[in-house]
């Protein structure tokens, strides 16, 4: 991300992470797909109530996945789409 924009600060945190820890950014962005699905909820939600950007990312071989939450805006629906080569 940095080499998008020179001036967004990025960390790879070594540290457990604990509601606290989230707390301390304005967006996290997960890549380890070895994390329970119950605890990235969780962060989600933590994350959606204090109004923090949350966004899940992993590369498994030859697919791809993304889940971005940027907060709830005028009550729209939830979005899911898929990127195909055809």
């Amino acid at each position: 991300l940095r080499m998008l924009n020179d001036f967004v600060e990025v960390e790879a945190l070594q540290e457990p992470i604990t509601h606290e820890v989230i707390k301390r950014y304005h967006a996290v962005i997960v890549t380890d797909n070895r994390i329970p699905l119950a605890i990235l909820e969780e962060w989600d939600s933590f994350a959606a109530a204090h109004d923090i950007c949350f966004v899940l990312a992993f590369v498994n071989g030859l697919f791809s996945f993304i889940f971005s939450h940027f907060g709830d805006r005028d009550g729209e629906a939830p979005q899911c789409y898929a990127i195909i080569d055809r």
